[in-house]
């Protein structure tokens, strides 16, 4: 496992340092790498990855950087589900590090998920210490609706018990309960978001001119803190040139 660093803004990386290692699997699938922001098997699985903000207590130095995280799950995964349970599972094992959190878009011919990932564990954190290096959950795309992020956490409730539309990691209540962020006591819901990060509702306006230009019935307001998961566009399916715009 290696880690790409410092980054300069043209050429190659200054440095590439080793970090540590993980066992081989007997068979890789072959695929693009294009460094930052997205990436491709042959099995058209693809990954997009979009830095977001998270809580400073769960940073884990020791993890698995999220560029090598992605290779291999490329590597290692035929279908977006399958994607989701390889990158959870690796992270979960080896930990998870970005120096924050991501929400990756992840793909196949089939079907779009969002999987956000946090490290977890602290600065104490090691594989063998028997707690998980990350805690993550993925929310799939309904295959009528459009889902967006722009660099902050989007999904919201969760339901684990739907299968077709939820996955998430085995501590993804409890360690919001360990940490003191969420009272599963109280009558107020699991709200991933709200868990998780440490913003309370700031507006982001590409969100707002996102859905002013897929769904402008619903006439939104810029100053509109927070917007469902997915939405259905006005004109329904889109077309790769409104995709473009």
């Amino acid at each position: 496992v290696y880690e790409y660093k410092p980054f300069k803004t043209k050429g190659p990386p200054v440095d590439i340092i080793k970090v540590g290692e993980i066992p081989q699997v007997e068979s890789t699938y072959a695929y693009f790498d294009a460094c930052w922001g997205g990436f491709m098997n042959e099995y058209q699985v693809f990954i997009n990855d979009e830095y977001i903000y998270g809580r400073e207590e769960l940073s884990n130095p020791k993890g698995l950087p999220a560029d090598e995280l992605i290779i291999f799950t490329l590597q290692r995964a035929k279908t977006a589900r399958e994607a989701i349970m390889v990158a959870g599972g690796l992270a979960e094992k080896y930990g998870y590090y970005n120096g924050g959190a991501e929400a990756w878009a992840i793909t196949d011919s089939d079907e779009a998920w969002f999987c956000e990932v946090f490290p977890a564990g602290g600065e104490d954190w090691t594989r063998d210490c028997g707690k998980l290096g990350a805690v993550w959950v993925a929310q799939r795309v309904p295959d009528d609706q459009v889902s967006f992020n722009f660099n902050r956490s989007r999904i919201g409730e969760i339901d684990l018990n739907n299968p077709d539309y939820f996955m998430a990691s085995p501590n993804v209540f409890s360690l919001g309960e360990e940490m003191g962020w969420y009272d599963p006591k109280s009558d107020k819901p699991f709200i991933w978001w709200e868990v998780y990060t440490p913003e309370k509702g700031d507006v982001n306006i590409r969100e707002w001119a996102f859905v002013r230009l897929i769904a402008p019935s619903l006439n939104p307001d810029p100053n509109q803190s927070r917007w469902p998961f997915s939405i259905i566009p006005d004109k329904g399916k889109l077309s790769v040139q409104e995709i473009m715009d």
